[in-house]
Order: structure tokens, then C-alpha cells, then sequence
């Protein structure tokens, strides 16, 4: 039995909730600045090739995947 993808925009916004789940319970709780910042430049910087079209809905899913794996490895060891 195929398995049925959600929507294009249930997708999207499940990728959202990842990100902000990482940034609002484990990036700001750390109170540094340059954390936050990294975050968000390089969040930013997906969320931009996503909407200019340089990544597809799968790549994208990939790469929120990778940064948020990435984020929580790196604030386990803070």
C-alpha cells in the first residue's frame, strides 16, 4: 500500500514547526545572542532557496531536517 503525503502545505508548515520548536526550546533558552543569530542566518538562508524556487518541497524537508539535527547536536554539548 502506497503511503499518501500530506499536502504541499501541511509539509511546509510541519518543516515550520520543526524549526520553531528547535529556536524557541533550545536556540533563545541559551540567552546567547550569537547563537540566535547563527540560527536565523542560517535558517534564513534555506527558507530563501526554498522560495526562490533553488530547492524543491523534498530538499527543503531534507535540509530543515539536517539543520535541525545539526542544532540539537550542537546545543546537546553546550
Amino acid at each position: 500500500m502506497k503511503k499518501i503525503k500530506p499536502n504541499k502545505k501541511k509539509r511546509v508548515e510541519i518543516c515550520s514547526t520543526k524549526v520553531r520548536n528547535v529556536f524557541y526550546n533550545k536556540v533563545i533558552p541559551t540567552g546567547d545572542m550569537t547563537l540566535v543569530d547563527k540560527f536565523n542566518s542560517e535558517w534564513g538562508n534555506v527558507a530563501n532557496q526554498f522560495a526562490s524556487g533553488r530547492l524543491t518541497l523534498s530538499q527543503y524537508e531534507r535540509k530543515v531536517i539536517e539543520l535541525v539535527s545539526e542544532w540539537e547536536q550542537t546545543l546537546t554539548i553546550h
